[in-house]
């Protein structure tokens, strides 16, 4: 697009692009590591969101860590509510 606003190259670009989106990291918007599109959905490779921290293969916060498999690991032992006896 013409009139997109972009600088520099490599994995020091960025652009907004009208029609597409924001990117940064990579000259074609799919293969950059963080893009936003114009509908809003956001691609990031790593970061933290809400105090849980994302990274290509995990989403760790707190006791709980959720791995790209799907598979869920809990770091320390905690008891959920519904699980508890009563008394």
């Amino acid at each position: 697009a013409s009139d997109k606003f972009s600088a520099g190259t490599d994995a020091d670009y960025i652009a907004l692009i009208p029609g597409t989106g924001i990117q940064m990291g990579d000259s074609t918007f799919g293969d950059a590591p963080f893009s936003v599109t114009n509908a809003g959905v956001l691609k990031a490779e790593s970061g933290t969101i809400a105090g849980w921290t994302l990274d290509s293969t995990t989403l760790t916060g707190g006791n709980m860590i959720i791995n790209k498999d799907g598979s869920v690991k809990f770091v320390e032992h905690f008891q959920l509510p519904y699980l508890r006896k009563k008394v």
